[in-house]
């Protein structure tokens, strides 16, 4: 599970590294009420995020075994599935954007700390239920939830902050540009 978990998050270091660039911008664009170029920057950090993220997420989805044999040997290839369901929590992080930055910039911290605690609060009742039944999959459940469940409520507040959309078919044109990619290396001969 470590291997898988420390393999699924160090995929999130662009999408970390992008979401803290923007932090100072945001709070200078929220102290001057310029709404619209927030959420313009916003829409900008999840497009960047999916882009750099994109590639790595597909081959580590396509070829999870493959990935694991490649980085920590073949004694890791029991947590491949374990890597799949925790690689479905930084994808929904990058989806629903930087939510942290706008929510922080515009002075919510305390909501930041609450929505932390939850995280961490459901992700421990997941483990106590899950992992003495499903094993190792079920702590992979157990982050995956909590790392959406946090990801879903930052970004419901930064909506309500500036007025968010997300930018559904800019998303899925990169989506489907990673599917092909996906495809392409899936049927090239080794």
């Amino acid at each position: 599970y470590q291997t898988a978990f420390i393999l699924g998050s160090s995929l999130t270091l662009a999408f970390a590294a992008i979401g803290r660039s923007l932090f100072p911008n945001f709070s200078a664009l929220l102290s001057e009420g310029k709404l619209e170029k927030s959420a313009k920057r916003y829409s900008e950090g999840i497009r960047w995020s999916l882009i750099i993220s994109v590639a790595p997420f597909s081959y580590i989805i396509i070829y999870p075994k493959t990935s694991l044999i490649m980085l920590f040997g073949s004694s890791y290839v029991g947590a491949s599935i374990s890597l799949v369901i925790i690689l479905i929590g930084p994808i929904s992080s990058i989806i629903f954007g930087p939510g942290t930055a706008i929510v922080k910039a515009n002075g919510d911290t305390r909501y930041v700390l609450v929505v932390y605690l939850l995280a961490i609060v459901g992700n421990i009742i997941c483990n106590v239920l899950l992992v003495p039944t499903i094993g190792i999959e079920g702590a992979a459940i157990g982050t995956t939830a909590a790392m959406s469940v946090q990801a879903f409520l930052l970004f419901v507040r930064s909506r309500s902050i500036l007025n968010l959309k997300l930018p559904y078919l800019m998303m899925s044109r990169i989506f489907i540009s990673g599917a092909v990619a996906g495809v392409v290396f899936t049927l090239m001969p080794y």
